[in-house]
């Protein structure tokens, strides 16, 4: 079996380049769930400190030296170890022989197996609410993994 292409693997890279460097960058939720959570007081409005307060957190996790500056250098440190987080991720979650390349058949199994643990009703489709029910498990397995450690 082939590995994933490069070319798939650059434009990976791409879009988790692009939500990376959207970390930093304040902006105004559209999300529901993103706006409720800046929300703090849970007025229904979201206030200039409400905004601020996250974003100053993120600034700081990229002033890495604390300089009070965030350098095109600190930013590429902190993308370069959002990347190698994610592709240590992809690789645990889909390179199933740990050969270090993920094959069409380890991608097919995976994709295979996930869609069967959403199909709750084993209807042969996923519906919205399937979806979500299994993010949020896939969700709290997560944390309770993290908060294990």
């Amino acid at each position: 079996m082939k590995p994933i292409s490069v070319g798939m693997a650059a434009f990976a890279a791409i879009v988790l380049l692009a939500g990376a460097a959207a970390a930093i960058e304040p902006w105004i939720p559209r999300n529901g769930k993103i706006f409720a959570k800046l929300d703090a007081d849970h007025s229904g409005r979201v206030t200039l400190d409400e905004i601020k307060a996250p974003a100053e957190k993120r600034f700081t996790g990229y002033d890495s030296d604390a300089d009070g500056a965030v350098s095109a250098a600190e930013i590429d440190a902190r993308l370069k170890q959002a990347i190698e987080r994610r592709r240590n991720r992809v690789l645990t979650s889909l390179d199933e022989d740990r050969n270090g390349s993920v094959s069409k058949a380890e991608l097919d199994k995976f994709v295979e197996a996930m869609f069967n643990g959403a199909d709750a009703d084993h209807d042969g489709g996923i519906t919205l609410d399937e979806a979500r029910a299994f993010r949020m498990a896939a969700w709290r397995k997560q944390r309770e993994g993290a908060a294990a450690n």
